[in-house]
C-alpha cells in the first residue's frame, strides 16, 4: 500500500488543483483554429480528418497526433468544453505521475515525490492544462516521459524491440508537437546522469564505447533533423516565421 501511495497522491493532487478549470469556456485565442471552428476536426474521427491531420500544416504547424486527440473528444463530448478541459486535466495527471514513477527509479521517494509534486501543482502549467489548444504540450511530454521509460530499460537490456520502443515514443511525441526534437540530446545527457553509461567499473569508458553511444543514438537524431526540416518548412509556409525587419532585435 505504501508504494501506491505517492503515485496515487501525485495523481488526485494534480486532478485537484486544476480540477476548476473544467468549468471555463473555450477561449477566443486558437480555441477557434483548435476546435470550434475547426470544420476537419468538428468531423470527429473519420477516414478523412485523419487523412487531413496527416497532410495539413493549419496553425503553422505539422501534429498530426494533436489533431486527432481534438477529433477523439469532439467524437465524444461534441462542443461541450467541459468533456474538453477534462482530457486536458487527465493528461496532466498522467504525467505528473509518470514524473514521479520516472524520478523513483534514481532517487529515494521523498526526493522523487517532491519532484512530482512541484511538477503538478507548478503554476506554468496553468496555460497548458486550463487551454484547450495547448493540448499538444501535454500529449507531446506523455509521449515523451514514456520514451525516458523505454529509454532507462534499453540502457539496461539493450535489444532492438526496447530500442523500436523507445523510437516509437519519439515519433508519437513529435507528432504532438514540435518541440520534442531535443528528445535524441536529452538521452546523451541521461547516460551521464543518471544512468552513469559513460561509467563502468568506477572509471571511464573508453572512446570506442563512448562513440558507441553516440552512434546509438545517430537514426534518433537523424529522425530530429527530418522532424526539424519539417517543422521549418510548415511554419515557413504558415507565416509564423520572420525576419527581424517587422520587429526589430530592440522590441524583441
Amino acid at each position: 500500500m505504501a508504494a501506491l501511495f505517492a503515485p496515487v497522491f501525485v495523481f488526485l493532487l494534480a486532478i485537484l488543483v486544476f480540477s476548476r478549470s473544467i468549468g471555463n469556456q473555450f477561449l477566443p485565442f486558437d480555441d477557434a483554429l483548435y476546435v470550434t471552428e475547426n470544420l476537419h476536426v468538428q468531423e470527429g474521427l473519420t477516414p478523412a480528418s485523419i487523412a487531413w491531420a496527416f497532410t495539413t500544416g493549419h496553425a503553422a504547424n505539422w501534429h498530426p497526433l494533436t489533431w486527432i486527440s481534438h477529433m477523439t473528444d469532439v467524437a465524444v463530448f461534441g462542443l461541450d468544453p467541459r468533456g474538453h478541459h477534462a482530457t486536458n486535466i487527465l493528461l496532466h495527471a498522467l504525467n505528473s505521475t509518470l514524473v514521479y514513477l520516472l524520478c523513483f527509479k534514481f532517487a529515494a521517494r521523498p526526493a522523487a515525490l517532491a519532484v512530482a509534486l512541484l511538477f503538478a501543482i507548478h503554476p506554468l502549467h496553468v496555460e497548458s492544462v486550463a487551454w484547450v489548444s495547448s493540448r499538444k504540450d501535454l500529449l507531446c511530454g506523455f509521449f515523451w516521459l514514456l520514451g525516458l521509460f523505454a529509454y532507462e530499460r534499453y540502457a539496461k537490456a539493450p535489444s532492438r524491440r526496447a530500442y523500436g520502443l523507445v523510437t516509437a515514443a519519439f515519433v508519437f511525441s513529435f507528432l504532438a508537437k514540435p518541440v520534442a526534437v531535443t528528445f535524441p540530446m536529452v538521452l546523451l545527457i541521461l547516460d551521464f546522469w543518471p544512468l552513469a553509461r559513460f561509467q563502468q567499473n568506477g572509471g571511464p569508458i573508453g572512446r570506442r564505447q563512448r562513440l558507441m553511444l553516440l552512434v546509438e543514438k545517430l537514426p534518433l537524431f537523424l529522425l530530429a533533423f527530418a522532424f526539424s526540416a519539417i517543422t521549418i518548412g510548415v511554419q515557413g509556409v504558415g507565416g509564423a516565421m520572420n525576419e527581424l525587419g517587422p520587429v526589430s532585435l530592440g522590441a524583441r
